[in-house]
């Protein structure tokens, strides 16, 4: 048998046997039978030991039995316990069981708990409490709400790198509209008309009657709460009854989030009379609190039931996909230099995304895509059988690739380096690149390149025949360059 479980059973070191057994069952996930058997009668009597962190501790364990007989017991204990740090564990135990005979009990206490007079002592374990029976009690889940289809004022962010904010300016069919360091601001009464455009990654709105919010937590969200909110909510909504949130914490130091989310959302539930319930897993709305340099926070609002589905397609990636708004921006930029109906070759077609935005662009002809990681290819494959797009996946590496006739067009995401050790790798495969794609382009034909070697594929693009036509840099963060190239004499490699 287990020696913690010898010397729990004998009265020794039971609190630091209890801790070390829990830190067991957080990394494997389970205890061998004989252990749990051993644990499982051990268990409801330390339920009741003097010592509070043994009785938290043993609720922890009691949650991960998952023996049906514990619900009473943890429901019990936690209705007699009057140590404040350790009353949430019972409910946090309780969510792995079956619920519905205590739920009026749970109410209850919930109720009381919302009536009880806040001090500096009590409110982050009334907090804490708060969130997990709102989690608990099923009966308050919220969820029954729908975007409006009606129109509705709004001022809302669309959030935009810094190589598409001013094409999203210039491209967006909206009357009002000024540029903002994280995107566009636009005005509108129809929201959902936004999506017609495929530059922005992100809709975020303004809350009327705030903007920013201080730094402490429970009067942020009494300011949250005063403000506009739940009646802009209810505009932008179809439904009734409570909404479930999360709130998205930017710039807060990571040890310090839990604290401000306790604190903030029990105090939001209080205040707004349960109309605002914080289900991380299960949210319809999404606060968005940005720290400011000199204190407090910017507040914007995402509503996940306004739908986006631009990029439905997009059911499978890799980890080397580019995001369909970065390659929705390039074929923006490229729209100029690209034909309808053209003959498109794609060499490292990864999943597909390339392609697609190509396609949604301006209308393509016949379409061939390469790739040699053969999970790119059934992915690819995927992806472009849902966007509609017709295309010929070959699984292969491209520098072996042989062509009958040539291409109008070669669109691709240039592979690149993640480690320093893969970058003569890389260098050596642009090399042979440009070339072979020199091979496969008609006279005056395109190269366009999304790449985070910009200096090295101009080089090597000139010396393989190729003017440059554009450059754009896409995404700052990675140096990622748009690059677009006109092929301008005519080559002697073989393809």
């Amino acid at each position: 048998m287990d020696d913690r479980i010898v010397e729990i059973q004998t009265g020794e070191n039971v609190r630091a046997n209890l801790i070390s057994l829990v830190a067991q069952i957080k990394e494997d996930k389970q205890f061998p039978k004989e252990t749990k058997e051993a644990l499982e009668a051990l268990l409801p009597e330390l339920l009741e030991s003097e010592d509070a962190k043994i009785r938290k501790n043993t609720a922890k364990l009691m949650g991960y039995c998952q023996n049906e007989e514990f619900a009473r017991l943890l429901v019990e204990a936690y209705l007699r316990e009057k140590t404040l740090f350790v009353r949430s564990t019972y409910l946090e135990a309780l969510t792995k069981y079956p619920l519905a005979p205590f739920a009026a009990r749970l109410s209850e206490e919930k109720k009381r708990l919302l009536e009880l007079p806040e001090t500096p002592e009590n409110r982050k374990h009334r907090n804490e409490e708060l969130n997990a029976l709102t989690i608990l009690l099923k009966e308050q889940t919220p969820g029954s709400h729908e975007f409006t289809r009606e129109p509705v004022l709004v001022h809302a962010l669309l959030l935009a790198d810094d190589g598409a904010r001013e094409l999203l300016y210039q491209t967006l069919q909206v009357p009002k509209k000024r540029m903002l360091a994280p995107g566009v601001m636009v005005q509108t009464q129809q929201p959902w008309e936004l999506f017609s455009s495929r530059l922005f990654k992100e809709i975020l709105f303004f809350i009327p009657g705030i903007s920013e919010l201080p730094s402490d937590p429970v009067q942020a969200a009494r300011a949250a709460s005063a403000s506009g909110l739940l009646k802009f909510l209810d505009r932008l909504h179809t439904g009734s009854g409570a909404y479930a949130y999360r709130v998205s914490l930017r710039g807060v130091p990571e040890e310090k989030k839990r604290a401000f989310l306790v604190n903030f959302s029990g105090e939001l539930l209080r205040c707004t009379q349960m109309r605002l319930i914080n289900l991380p897993g299960n949210y319809e709305v999404e606060l968005r609190l940005i720290a400011k340099k000199e204190g407090g926070f910017r507040v914007l609002l995402k509503c996940m039931r306004l739908v986006d589905s631009r990029f439905a397609y997009r059911k499978e990636t890799i980890a080397a996909s580019i995001h369909p708004v970065d390659a929705a921006v390039c074929m923006e930029l490229a729209a100029p230099y690209l034909k309808e109906g053209a003959q498109v070759l794609e060499p490292f077609c990864g999943v597909g995304t390339m392609l697609v935005e190509r396609s949604k662009r301006v209308p393509m002809g016949t379409a061939y895509a390469v790739d040699t990681f053969g999970e790119a290819i059934e992915k690819a494959r995927g992806n472009l059988r849902r966007a509609g797009v017709r295309c010929n996946l070959i699984h292969r590496n491209f520098l072996d690739f042989r062509h009958d006739y040539l291409f109008d067009e070669v669109i691709t995401n240039l592979p690149y380096a993640v480690r320093v050790e893969d970058m003569a790798h890389i260098e050596h495969l642009y090399r042979a690149f440009f070339p072979k794609a020199a091979g496969h382009l008609k006279e005056n034909g395109i190269l366009a390149i999304y790449t985070r070697d910009a200096e090295l594929c101009a080089s090597l693009a000139q010396a393989s025949g190729f003017s440059i036509c554009l450059k754009k840099r896409i995404q700052e963060r990675d140096a990622a360059d748009w690059m677009i190239f006109r092929k301008t004499r005519k080559e002697d490699e073989k393809r």
